[in-house]
């Protein structure tokens, strides 16, 4: 007998975990298919708001695309605390933009 794609997903996840995505799905459907107060809002589209400390190392990305970074240098642009190592060693992640 073949398993379902339920029970095979049910067999691997926790089941209310799957049904809370399912319901978040299925509300943010509802909310884009059916005209209400809201819909105009919900239409519109706009910037992402992000955080001060965000958008400095996005600018930084974006204004020089083909530089690479470490997570030490963009904590640094963001202002935030780097990343630590327990080794004491560099972290060797590079981010590079786009």
């Amino acid at each position: 007998m073949t398993a379902s794609i339920v029970e095979i997903v049910f067999s691997v996840v926790n089941p209310s975990d799957v049904l809370g995505h399912v319901e978040r799905s299925l509300l943010t459907g509802l909310l884009i298919a059916q005209q209400h107060n809201y819909t105009d809002e919900l239409s519109r589209t706009q910037p992402p708001t992000r955080p001060r400390t965000v958008r400095r190392v996005v600018d930084l990305i974006q204004a020089h695309p083909d530089r690479q970074y470490t997570l030490g240098e963009l904590a640094r642009v963001a202002g935030t605390p780097g990343p630590s190592r327990p080794s004491g060693r560099p972290n060797p992640c590079r981010c590079r933009g786009r």
